[in-house]
This record gives structure tokens, C-alpha cells and sequence, in this order.
């Protein structure tokens, strides 16, 4: 049986027990002196032998021999026995129990935190360690004085640790039979707030080709290392951009939302990311184009401002525009203002895109003139027949204009838009009218005034002029109308005339027969009637010519008849297709009438 015995100042005694001697320690465990170890036995005549074991693997050895008295001083620690022996040859007892001798060494044990933290906050890994000073390569069994079950190690080491691991830590060192002293006490204390990392920015708007320094720190502690984010634009997420930075500063020439967060220990601790911190970077300055490069814009025209960013490529930029009297934001997706200016004023604008930033562009000045006046004129006012006359219409002191073209027909009448969006201003017209022009540009159209009035006048021509298609449409037919009821009148009247000198001539020629019946003077000749076309009571007679009296009379008289006849036959001949002729014959030449007659 093995006895460890490790006391104060007084002395412990193994009671005998035959036939092995007893050994007695005396003060074992003096840091450092020597203990003594007594073997007694009740017989006399016995010399001892010492045994000692240096560690538990390693066996008994022999360390001293044939002792008279029985009694061993030692110094080092370790398991000893002994043994008596006597005469010759040696009779020897049995081995003795073993006692224990630790040896108290004078090597001061010292507990570090590793790593050596001010402050540890809650869910790190820290390690506590015990360093033997002076106590070499050989292997030490560690004793801790813990809040939690000892290790048996040199290091004691907590993964997430939390409040209750905060206490007091204290070891001590075991190698074979030495051993070491308390350390002094290492009071641990472990904060329940995870921190967050600070981020500070000497200046947030970075110069064009400049940069800016960023620091980023954790307050009233050691040991960080620093990762950085950055977002690019308000839609993508943070990146990470650097890791492990050691001295947490960080120097940017880019745009961008900035961030950062600490980390210490293996595995990583990390604190809470840092606020962010918005960076812009300066671009090149803009330029406010007028669109039109009109020279002169009058009120209630819209134009349109266009902001150019040199370099700014197609990106989406969102634009300010400002004015002398008013700032507004436009977020529009591109470089174009529509403004319809009421007053003259001056115009500037900056642009952002994600986190580029440009400074206020040069101002563009504005003049706004009131509405104008389209300008008429003519190069002559008579148009003369079948030619034409140039009329030219301008805005003064501006361009871009487009005419449109008015006619009055007549004094009653509206003018009429006759020609729309002429790009050259002049207008050759062949008729006359009052004529009227205006101008107008820009989209949506804006129009001056209307020109005074320029009237032309049409010559007449010499010869009755053809009147236009429109008149001659009514007037014409109209015209055969009447011209066709004065010719039915007239052919009624001739008809109606003839026939009352048919009858004329009949009732002569019964007046004359009826004398020559009763009178019997005058020489019978024959009487000659036929029916007239076209009247089947009517009937034409002749009778011959009297011989009494003037001889040109009747020859006169021969000769009218003759003509009326002649009129009869060119009237009735249409209707008369049997018929050959209408004749007369007489001999105007003889003394007396020959016979006359007619044949139809």
C-alpha cells in the first residue's frame, strides 16, 4: 500500500507491522529542507536497505544499503520503501509500505489571458493559460480553481464565453512528485454588449481625382482587425472590399456607401458593422445646352435644356436644375428639361448618379421677348394676267420658323389655310385676294401673330375671260335654258307669221275668182292647190298672176311670192324626205302672165 504524506510541522508515524520494519517521515513536505524517514523495528541487530521510485511508470531503485540506524534524510520527492536484513548470510524482511514524499518547488506558476484583452465581451473564445516559470520541457499536470470542472491541462480555454464564466482563475503544476504553489488569482470579467465598430471620414465628398481616409475603431479595447464594405449603388448590396486591415484606415477615390466592422480571435469574434458612411465623388463639371440654339426665345414658347456630363456615359443619372428665383429636383432619367419660360432668368443644373456626384454647372442665361409679329411683304400688289406675284413672309431677329399661309377669297368670306409648315417663307400666288401669313416652331407649335393683310389684285384680261369651272357650272346650263325658250318662241312666231300670209294670199285669190266668175273681164287661168306638210287642214293655192296694171308691179309682186315660197320649202324640208322640191315657174320677160303654178 502506497501513502502519500504531505503535512505541516508535525511528524506522522506508520504504527509497526511485523515482520517489515516502519518507516517514519519527519516534516515531508518542507519546501526546503531534507525529510527524514525513520525504520524501526522491536528486534535488534537489523541494517536497512532504501528503495526509491521517481515517477509512477518508472520501477523501485536501490538508493541506499546496509543503514545502521534505520533513519534516511531525502530532498526530492518521490515513493520511498525500505527493508531490515540481518546475520549471514542477510535474512531480510518484507518490503515496507511505501510512502509519498512530494516536493514543494520554488517555481512561481502565473495565469495569462491569451490574448492579453482589457475586455472580453460575450461570445468570444479566450484562453486562460498557466505558465510554470523555470519548469522546463518535462510534462506538468495542471491543477485550476475555476467556476467550472478543472482542467488538466496548461490552458483552459472557453468558446462563446458568457457573463457567468466572469471570476477569479487560478492554477498549480504537478510533474512526478513535485509540485508546484498557487498562482495569484486572474479576475476575469466579460461584458454582456457586443460593440460596434465607429467609422469616421475626414471629408464625404471626394475631389475629382482625389481621395478621402476612412477610420475605422473599436473603443476601450485591444487586438482588431478590420474588414470594409462598400455598396456601390442604393439598389446592390455591400461588398466586402478588404479584410484583416490591421490599422483601420482606409483611403477611397471612389463614391460609394462605406462601412466596417472589427474582428479578433480564432475562431473570428466580430462586432457589430459600423454606421454607414456615404462617400460622393466629384465628376467633371456640367454644361446647360439650349436645345434650338434659337437666339431669341419669346414667352410661352417651350424649349428644352439639355445638362451634359463629360465622361458621364449612359448610366442613369438624376438631375437638379436650378434657376435664379427657384430650385427644383427633377428625377428624370435623362438630360433633358422642358421648361416654357414666363420671364428671363438663368439656368444651371448638377447631376448624381448612384454616388457620383458633379458640382452646379455654369449658369445659361435665358432672354424671353414678348409674342411677335410675322412680316409680309410683296415685291408688287397688281398681278398682272397670267402672272404671279412673291410673297415673302419672316419673323425678325430669330430662326427656325416654319409659315403657314392665309387667303381670302372675298370680302365676305374667312381666310383659309392654304399652305401649312412652309420651311422657306416666300409664296408664289396667281390669284388675287387678301393673303395673311404667321409663323411658328418648336413642338409643341408655338405661333407668332398673324401679318398684317397684303392685298393682291387680279387684272382683268383683254378678251371676255373664261369664268372659273365653278360659275361656268351654273351659268352655263342656265344659259342654254334660255336660249333654247327664245328659240322655241322665235320658231313659234315665224310659224304663226307664215301662216297668216298663206291665208292672206287665199282669201286674195277667192276675192279675185269670185270677181272674174261674176265680172267675166278678166282671161280664166288655172288655179293649182295642194295640202300643206304638217297641217292637214291647210292648203296651198296659187293662182295666176293678173296682167292688168303695172308690169313691174307685178314682177315685183312674182318676186315676193317667189321668197316666200323659197322660205316655206328651206323650213319644211326636214319634215319632207319623199318630196323633191318646191318650185315656181314663171317668165317675168312676157307681155302676159304664162301660167304659174307650184308643186310641192
Amino acid at each position: 500500500m502506497r501513502d502519500s504524506i504531505c503535512g505541516g510541522d508535525r511528524p506522522a508515524v506508520r504504527e509497526p507491522r511485523p515482520p517489515a520494519g516502519t518507516a517514519a517521515v519527519h516534516k515531508p513536505c518542507r519546501p526546503a529542507g531534507a525529510a527524514a524517514v525513520a525504520n524501526r523495528l522491536d528486534s535488534a541487530g537489523w541494517k536497512f536497505d532504501w528503495f526509491r521510485q521517481e515517477s509512477v511508470s518508472s520501477p523501485a531503485q536501490l538508493i541506499r544499503t546496509n543503514e545502521p540506524d534505520g533513519v534516511l534524510r531525502v530532498s526530492e520527492g518521490g515513493v520511498y520503501s525500505c527493508k531490515g536484513g540481518r546475520g549471514d548470510p542477510a535474512f531480510y524482511t518484507e518490503t515496507s509500505t511505501e510512502i509519498t514524499i512530494q516536493e514543494t518547488v520554488s517555481i512561481k506558476t502565473t495565469v495569462i489571458l491569451q490574448p492579453n484583452w482589457s475586455e472580453i465581451f460575450r461570445g468570444e473564445t479566450v484562453t486562460l493559460r498557466c505558465e510554470i516559470q523555470g519548469g522546463g520541457g518535462a510534462q506538468w499536470t495542471y491543477e485550476w480553481r475555476t467556476t467550472r470542472n478543472s482542467p488538466s491541462s496548461s490552458e483552459y480555454r472557453t468558446n462563446s464565453i458568457t457573463e457567468s464564466d466572469s471570476g477569479d482563475y487560478s492554477c498549480t503544476g504537478r510533474r512526478g512528485y513535485q509540485i508546484t504553489g498557487w498562482s495569484d488569482a486572474f479576475r476575469l470579467t466579460v461584458r454582456s454588449d457586443k460593440p460596434r465598430a465607429s467609422l469616421s471620414a475626414d471629408k464625404t465628398l471626394v475631389p475629382a481625382g482625389g481621395s478621402v481616409a476612412l477610420w475605422c475603431s473599436v473603443s476601450s479595447s485591444v487586438g482588431w482587425k478590420f474588414d470594409w464594405f462598400r455598396q456601390e449603388s442604393v439598389s446592390s448590396p455591400a461588398q466586402l472590399i478588404r479584410t484583416n486591415e490591421l490599422d483601420g484606415v482606409l483611403r477611397v477615390s471612389e463614391g460609394g456607401v462605406y462601412s466596417c466592422r472589427g474582428g479578433r480571435g480564432d475562431p473570428a469574434f466580430y462586432t457589430e458593422t459600423s454606421t454607414e458612411v456615404t462617400i460622393q465623388e466629384t465628376v467633371s463639371k456640367p454644361t446647360v445646352i439650349l436645345q434650338h440654339s434659337w437666339s431669341e426665345i419669346f414667352r410661352g414658347e417651350t424649349v428644352t435644356l439639355r445638362c451634359e456630363i463629360q465622361g458621364g456615359g449612359g448610366a442613369q443619372w438624376t438631375y437638379e436644375w436650378r434657376t435664379i428665383l427657384l430650385t427644383y429636383y427633377n428625377n428624370l432619367h435623362n438630360s433633358e428639361d422642358r421648361i416654357t419660360p414666363a420671364d428671363s432668368g438663368r439656368y444651371s443644373c448638377k447631376g448624381t448618379r448612384n454616388y457620383l456626384f458633379t458640382p452646379w454647372s455654369d449658369d445659361l442665361s435665358v432672354t424671353v421677348s414678348d409674342k411677335p409679329r410675322a412680316s409680309l411683304s410683296a415685291d408688287k400688289t397688281i398681278l398682272p394676267a397670267g402672272g404671279s406675284v412673291a410673297l415673302r413672309c419672316s419673323v425678325s431677329s430669330s430662326a427656325g420658323w416654319k409659315f403657314d399661309w392665309f387667303r381670302q377669297e372675298s370680302v365676305s368670306s374667312p381666310a383659309q389655310l392654304i399652305r401649312t409648315n412652309e420651311p422657306d417663307g416666300v409664296l408664289r400666288v396667281s390669284e388675287g385676294g387678301v393673303y395673311s401669313c404667321r409663323g411658328g416652331r418648336g413642338d409643341p407649335a408655338f405661333y407668332t401673330e398673324t401679318s398684317t393683310e397684303v392685298t393682291i389684285q387680279e387684272t382683268a384680261p383683254s378678251t371676255p375671260a373664261r369664268p372659273s369651272f365653278p360659275v361656268m357650272s351654273i351659268v352655263g346650263p342656265v344659259i342654254g335654258v334660255i336660249l333654247i325658250i327664245l328659240l322655241l318662241l322665235l320658231w313659234r312666231y315665224r310659224k304663226s307669221k307664215d301662216l297668216n300670209c298663206i291665208r292672206l294670199i287665199q282669201s286674195e285669190s277667192s276675192n279675185q275668182t269670185s270677181a272674174t266668175n261674176h265680172g267675166g273681164t278678166q282671161t280664166d287661168s288655172p288655179v293649182y292647190s295642194s295640202l300643206l306638210h304638217g297641217d292637214p287642214s291647210l292648203y296651198e293655192t296659187i293662182q295666176p298672176i293678173r296682167t292688168s296694171g303695172n308690169d313691174a308691179d307685178e314682177s315685183q309682186q312674182l318676186k315676193n311670192l317667189n321668197k316666200e315660197l323659197e322660205h316655206f320649202r328651206m323650213r319644211e324640208r326636214p319634215h319632207r324626205p319623199a318630196e323633191s322640191s318646191v318650185y315656181a315657174n314663171f317668165n317675168p320677160g312676157q307681155g302676159s302672165p304664162a301660167a304659174t303654178y307650184a308643186a310641192v
